[in-house]
């Protein structure tokens, strides 16, 4: 069977009646307040955020390295250079994710930012 966009909107729509899609910006905004008390830095004013998308910043750690960690503990995020080559992490929870996801991902974070002297 194919997801055409028909299917895929009314998938949508299902995930945003029972709350599912405003579980994921709760789950976000978590993600958000974690990893900056963690050490990172926010890409964009809270204010200009989207509502289930979020970037950081993780000065002094380079992306094959967040990589690495990452890939180790299974936690699954987008890592990759920023506009000027600093490791950049992306939190983008769906419905299948979870605070335990989200703490996952902020344990790791924490531990190479402490290792590199940029974490608290």
């Amino acid at each position: 069977p194919r997801l055409g966009v028909e299917c895929a909107i009314g998938q949508w729509r299902a995930w945003q009646d029972a709350g599912e899609l405003e579980e994921c910006r709760k789950l976000a905004d978590l993600a958000s307040a974690l990893l900056v008390e963690a050490g990172a830095v926010p890409t964009a004013a809270q204010e200009l955020t989207p509502p289930r998308l979020r970037a950081f910043l993780l000065h002094g750690l380079s992306p094959d390295e967040v990589k690495a960690d990452l890939f180790e503990a299974d936690v699954r995020a987008w890592v990759g250079p920023g506009a000027q080559g600093e490791c950049l992490v992306r939190v983008s929870p769906h419905v299948y994710n979870d605070a335990g996801d989200v703490e996952k991902l902020v344990a790791r974070v924490r531990a190479l930012l402490r290792r590199r002297g940029g974490g608290r």
